[in-house]
C-alpha cells in the first residue's frame, strides 16, 4: 500500500490527538536528535574551550590557522571585546580616541554576545554558548519546517543530516559543475576539511542567523494565512534580528518578501498581502536604530572606505552567470513542483507557503550578479543560497515524492535514509578531523599568553600598544582592553593614507627593512587563505605576509589603484626610517615584542624611542614608552631575533 505525506494541517491534528505517553517518547527522541545535530556543529568550539594544547596556552581565535572561518572570527572578535568592556555602541575597535566615531553597522549580534559575556564569565565563553544555543534553535526549526511537509518525524529528522551534507559539499565545490574536476572532488570524497569547520558552524554567519531565518520561514506563512498575533510577532522579531545581524540575509529576504507580496496581490489575496505588509512594517520599526546606523555609515563613507568594503560602482557581473545558472538548473524540478502545486491549490495554505519558498530560492540568485551594491556579492551564492533554498528543496522534494510512481516510494525512502546516515558520519568525521587540524593553531606560547594577560589586567582603552604584526594586533584587540596602533580595514572610518601611515611608522620603529615592508605590503596581495599547505608556523608567517589584505581588505581587488600610490608610500617610509620617534603623531604607550615581531630582519639605531620593561617572560616582552631621562630608560633597538 502506498504511503503519502500528510498536509501541514493533518500533521498538526495528528500531533494534538496522539496519546500522551507516545507523544512524550517521540518528542524526547526528536529533542535528543536535535541536540545531537547541534552538537555536531558546536562541538569543536567546546573542544577548543575546554581543552589545553600539548604546547602553549589556548586562545579562542586564530587569525591564520582555520582558513576563512578564522579570518572572519579574528575580525569580529574585537567588536565583541569592546562591547564586553562597555564601549557601546561599538565604533572603531582599534584606535584610541576613535571610538566616538559613527557606530558600526551590522554589529548588533557581536555587541549582544559581548554583553552576554558578563553572564558567562568572559566573551570567549559567550561566543561558544551563543553558538551552541543558536545551533540548537536552528536544528529545531529546520526539523519543524521539514515535519510540516513530511508529516513524519523520521523523515523530518533525516532531512537535517541530508541538508548538512549537501550544504557542506556545495560550499566546498562552490557549485555543482566543479564537482566534475578531481581536484575539487578529491577533498570532498576524502573528507578533508582543509582547516575549516562545517560551514553551518561558522561564526558569525550562518550559525548565528540560521534560527532567525528558519523562524521567519516557519512563522511568517502562518501569520499571513491566519493573522495570529504570536506568529506575526515571531516573524517580525526574527526579521528584525536579521537586519541587526547580517546584510547578506536581510537583503535577499526583503527581495523575496517583496516578490511574494506582489504575487499575493496578483492573486487578489488582499488579506494575506495586508498581513505581510503589516509584519514588514513592524520589523522595520523594530530595526529602526540599525537602519539609522546603516544610513549614517553609507552617507559618510569615503571612497577609501567603500573600496575597502568591496563597494564600487554598481554593475552586472556576467561572470557569475555560470554559478547562478547551475543552481537554477538543479532547482528546476523542485521549483516546478512548487509552482504546479500553487497553481492547482490557489489560496490553499500549502500553496501560499510554496510561493514564498520559490521567492526565497530565487532572491539570492538575483542579487549575486550585482556588484557594487553590497560587499562581496558572491556570498549570495555561497553562504546564503544554500540556506535560502532549503525550504524549496524540502517542500518541492516532498511534492515530487507524492507524484512519483508507487514503485519508486520504497527505494526513494531507503535512499533518503542512506544519505542521512552518510550525512551523520560525514559531518562527524569532518568536525573531528578539522579539530585535530587546527588544534595547535588556536594556541599561543605560554610566554605570550602571560604577556597578553598582563596587558589585559593592567592596560585600558587609553593605552595604545604598538606592533607591526597583524596577528598580534588582532589578538590584542580581541583579548585585551588596550587600544592598538594599527587600525585595520574593516571597522574604521580612517582613510587609506592614515591606515598605511600607521603601518609604515610601526614598521620603521621596529626596524623592519624597506624590502620586507613592501614585500608584505604588495599591491597584488590577494586573499591570504588560498594556500593551506605547510606547518602551523609557515601558515602563520604566510598570513603575516598578506598585510595589505588586513589593512585595506577588498581593495586588494584593485591592485592598480594601490600601485599608483606605492611610490609615494615608499618615499614616506624612507623618511620615517631616518626620522626621530617615527611613532608620532599618533598615541603610543607600549611596544609589544612577541614571537611574530621577530620574524622580520632589521636593526634599530637610537631613534629617540626610549623604553623600560613593563613585563617580560621568556620570548615575550612588553616595553613602556618613557622620556629619555627616566630612570631605567633605554633606547629601543628592536625586538631581536
Amino acid at each position: 500500500m502506498r504511503t503519502t505525506a500528510e498536509t501541514p494541517e493533518q500533521s498538526e491534528t495528528k500531533a494534538r490527538t496522539s496519546p500522551p505517553g507516545g507523544f512524550t517518547a517521540r518528542t524526547a527522541m526528536v529533542v535528543a536528535c536535535v541536540i545531537f545535530f547541534a552538537a555536531l556543529l558546536a562541538g569543536p568550539r567546546w573542544w577548543l574551550l575546554l581543552t589545553s594544547p600539548d604546547e602553549g596556552s589556548r586562545v579562542m581565535l586564530s587569525p591564520w590557522g582555520g582558513s576563512n572561518l578564522a579570518s572572519d572570527e579574528a575580525l569580529y572578535m574585537p567588536t565583541i571585546r569592546r562591547a564586553y568592556d562597555g564601549d557601546l555602541p561599538v565604533s572603531d575597535t582599534y584606535r584610541a580616541g576613535a571610538r566616538d566615531d559613527l557606530a558600526q553597522g551590522g554589529s548588533g549580534v557581536q555587541e549582544a554576545i559581548g554583553i552576554f559575556g558578563h553572564l558567562t564569565g568572559g566573551p570567549d565563553v559567550a561566543v561558544v554558548v551563543a553558538a551552541t544555543l543558536f545551533a540548537v534553535a536552528a536544528m529545531a526549526l529546520l526539523y519543524l519546517l521539514a515535519f510540516e511537509w513530511t508529516g513524519s518525524r523520521f523523515v523530518a529528522l533525516s532531512m537535517i543530516p541530508v541538508t548538512l551534507l549537501a550544504v557542506q559539499i556545495l560550499n566546498d565545490a562552490d557549485g555543482f559543475l566543479p564537482l566534475r574536476h578531481w581536484a575539487v572532488l578529491h577533498p570532498i570524497v576524502t573528507i578533508d576539511p582543509r582547516r575549516e569547520f562545517h560551514v553551518w558552524g561558522r561564526f558569525l554567519a550562518p550559525v548565528m542567523v540560521l534560527p532567525a531565518f528558519f523562524g521567519v520561514v516557519y512563522a511568517l506563512p502562518k501569520a499571513v494565512e491566519r493573522g495570529g498575533r504570536r506568529w506575526m510577532a515571531t516573524a517580525a522579531l526574527c526579521t528584525a534580528f536579521l537586519v541587526y545581524a547580517y546584510i547578506f540575509y536581510w537583503a535577499p529576504l526583503a527581495l523575496a518578501l517583496a516578490g511574494w507580496g506582489v504575487w499575493l496581490l496578483v492573486r487578489r489575496e488582499f488579506d494575506a498581502a495586508r498581513r505581510l505588509a503589516f509584519m514588514g512594517a513592524i520589523a522595520v520599526l523594530l530595526s529602526a536604530p540599525e537602519w539609522i546606523v546603516l544610513a549614517r555609515v553609507a552617507l559618510s563613507a569615503s571612497a577609501d572606505v567603500k573600496l575597502r568594503a568591496g563597494v564600487d560602482d554598481p554593475r552586472i557581473a556576467f561572470g557569475a552567470a555560470s554559478s547562478v545558472l547551475q543552481r537554477l538548473v538543479v532547482g528546476v524540478p523542485f521549483l516546478y513542483a512548487l509552482w504546479r502545486d500553487a497553481e492547482r491549490n490557489g489560496a490553499d495554505a500549502r500553496a501560499t507557503r510554496g510561493r514564498l519558498y520559490v521567492a526565497l530560492f530565487l532572491a539570492p540568485l538575483i542579487l549575486a550578479p550585482i556588484e557594487g551594491f553590497v560587499p562581496q556579492p558572491w556570498h549570495f551564492t555561497t553562504r546564503v543560497w544554500a540556506v535560502f533554498a532549503v525550504p524549496a528543496f524540502i517542500a518541492g522534494g516532498i511534492l515530487l515524492f507524492r507524484a512519483a510512481p508507487t514503485a519508486w516510494v520504497r527505494p526513494a525512502g531507503l535512499a533518503v535514509a542512506g544519505v542521512a546516515v552518510l550525512g551523520v558520519g560525514y559531518v562527524a568525521a569532518l568536525q573531528v578531523r578539522v579539530t585535530r587540524q587546527v588544534d595547535s593553531a588556536y594556541a599561543v606560547s605560554r610566554d605570550e599568553r602571560s604577556a597578553i594577560d598582563w596587558i589585559d589586567a593592567n592596560l585600558s582603552e587609553g593605552d595604545t600598544v604598538v606592533t607591526p604584526s597583524m596577528t598580534s594586533n588582532l589578538l590584542l584587540a580581541s583579548l585585551t582592553s588596550s587600544s592598538e596602533y594599527l587600525d585595520l580595514c574593516c571597522y574604521t572610518t580612517a582613510n587609506d593614507d592614515e591606515i598605511v601611515d600607521r603601518y609604515l611608522r610601526a614598521s620603521a620603529a621596529f626596524g623592519v627593512d624597506e624590502q620586507t615592508v613592501f614585500t608584505r605590503f604588495r599591491a597584488d596581495a590577494g586573499f591570504p587563505f588560498l594556500d593551506l599547505s605547510g606547518t602551523d608556523r609557515e601558515l602563520e608567517a604566510r598570513a603575516e605576509s598578506y598585510v595589505t589584505y588586513y589593512l585595506l581588505n577588498w581593495e586588494v581587488n584593485h591592485p592598480a589603484t594601490l600601485e599608483q600610490r606605492m611610490n609615494r608610500w615608499r618615499s614616506e617610509f624612507e623618511a620615517l626610517s631616518a626620522a626621530s620617534n617615527p611613532l608620532a603623531p599618533y598615541p603610543a604607550a607600549y611596544l609589544y615584542c612577541g614571537p611574530r615581531e621577530k620574524l622580520w630582519p632589521g636593526i634599530v639605531t637610537d631613534r629617540g624611542i626610549y623604553t623600560d620593561v613593563a613585563f617580560a617572560e621568556g620570548e615575550s616582552t612588553v616595553l613602556r614608552l618613557v622620556p629619555s631621562g627616566s630612570p631605567g630608560a633605554k633606547p629601543f633597538t628592536g625586538c631581536g631575533r
